[in-house]
């Protein structure tokens, strides 16, 4: 079975999860009522 071969630091595991972070989505305005809203 696959164990991990040592145990990862905090630092190490900070490091791998750096990535994994979500970015807010753009809005954009709505070109006649001016509202934001998502593209598509």
């Amino acid at each position: 079975m696959a164990v991990p071969r040592k145990r990862k630091s905090k630092s190490r595991r900070g490091q791998q999860r750096s990535h994994d972070a979500l970015t807010a989505p753009n809005y954009g305005a709505c070109s006649n009522c001016g509202e934001p809203k998502l593209p598509h």
